[in-house]
C-alpha cells in the first residue's frame, strides 16, 4: 500500500514524480496580486552529473523547457553540504542528446548564478513557501533565504508521458481531510496553478488535478480528478479557475485512465 498517489503510480514506466531527493521544479516571477510568470525549470539531483542515468527523465524536463522557451538546469547537490552546488544549463546536441555545461559554485554565488540564467536581478531575497508543501531542508531552506522574495518554485508532482519522453498529462496533487465532493481548488494557491497550466501547455500536455484524502491509497481508494480547463488570475470569486471534475473515481481506474491517454472527462 501507498500513502500518496504519486507513491501509489511510482512502479509504472512513462511516470515520473518529484520528490525531496529527486526534485522536479518550475520556477516563476510573482507578478500582480495574483499572477506569476514563468522562468524556467531545474532538475535537481542528490548526486554528481557523471553518477546521472536517467536520460529519459532529463529529455521529459527539456521537453517542458523547450516548448515554454525558458531554461533547464542542472541543480546537482552532491557537495551541498560542502557548501556547493553543481549548476549548469541543459542544451540539446545535434545528436539528440542533452549537454550540461556545468560548474561547481560556492554557494554565495550560486544565487546570483540561477539569477543569471532565468534573467532576473533582484537584491531583496527570501522565497515564499507554500503551506501544503513538505521541504527536505538542505537546498530548500536555502534557495528560499538566498532566491529572490518574488521568486516562486513549484514542485512537478506527477508528469504522465506518451513515450517515456513526451509529457501528456501533468498532475498536481492535493491531499486534506475534505470530502472528495466538497474540495476544490484553494485560491491561494492561483500562482501554482498559473505556473501549471503555463508548463502544461506549453508542452502540449493536459494539466490535472487529483485530489485524495489523507489515507492509505489502494486500489479501491476514493478520488476526484479535475481538467484545468482555463485560469484567469483577474476573474472574482470562484470564476478564477475552469475544470471539469469528477468525483468517486478508484485509484485503479485513475491510473488506467492516465497510462492509457483517455481521461473520459
Amino acid at each position: 500500500m501507498s500513502s500518496n498517489f504519486d507513491e501509489y503510480l511510482s512502479s509504472e514506466e512513462r511516470v515520473y514524480m518529484s520528490t525531496d531527493e529527486k526534485a522536479m521544479l518550475v520556477w516563476g516571477e510573482a507578478s500582480g496580486s495574483n499572477d506569476a510568470s514563468l522562468l524556467g525549470f531545474t532538475y535537481n539531483y542528490p548526486g554528481e552529473f557523471e553518477s546521472f542515468t536517467k536520460t529519459d527523465e532529463l529529455q521529459m524536463m527539456q521537453k517542458f523547457a523547450r516548448g515554454n522557451n525558458v531554461p533547464l538546469l542542472w541543480i546537482g547537490k552532491g557537495r551541498f553540504d560542502s557548501g556547493k552546488l553543481e549548476v549548469g544549463q541543459v542544451t540539446d546536441k545535434p545528436d539528440g542528446t542533452l549537454h550540461v555545461d556545468r560548474e561547481w559554485l560556492d554557494l554565495d554565488r550560486a544565487a546570483a548564478k540561477l539569477q543569471e540564467y532565468f534573467g532576473t536581478d533582484y537584491d531583496r531575497m527570501g522565497t515564499s513557501k507554500a503551506k501544503n508543501k513538505r521541504t527536505a531542508g538542505g537546498f530548500h531552506d536555502w534557495s528560499r533565504a538566498n532566491l529572490p522574495e518574488r521568486f516562486k518554485k513549484q514542485d512537478l508532482d506527477i508528469v504522465i508521458t506518451s513515450d517515456g519522453v513526451t509529457p501528456k498529462y501533468l498532475i498536481e496533487l492535493k491531499r486534506s481531510y475534505i470530502d472528495l465532493d466538497g474540495w476544490t481548488p484553494f485560491k491561494d494557491d492561483l500562482r501554482n496553478y498559473v505556473l501549471q497550466v503555463t508548463s502544461a501547455q506549453g508542452a502540449d500536455a493536459v494539466p490535472l488535478i487529483a485530489y485524495q484524502n489523507k489515507e492509505t491509497i489502494n486500489d479501491d481508494s476514493m478520488m476526484t480528478l479535475f481538467k484545468i480547463n482555463n485560469i484567469d488570475p483577474n476573474a472574482g470569486g470562484s470564476n478564477w479557475i475552469s475544470t471539469d471534475r469528477e468525483n468517486g473515481i478508484n485509484a485503479a481506474e485513475f491510473k488506467r485512465r492516465l497510462l492509457e491517454g483517455d481521461l473520459r472527462i
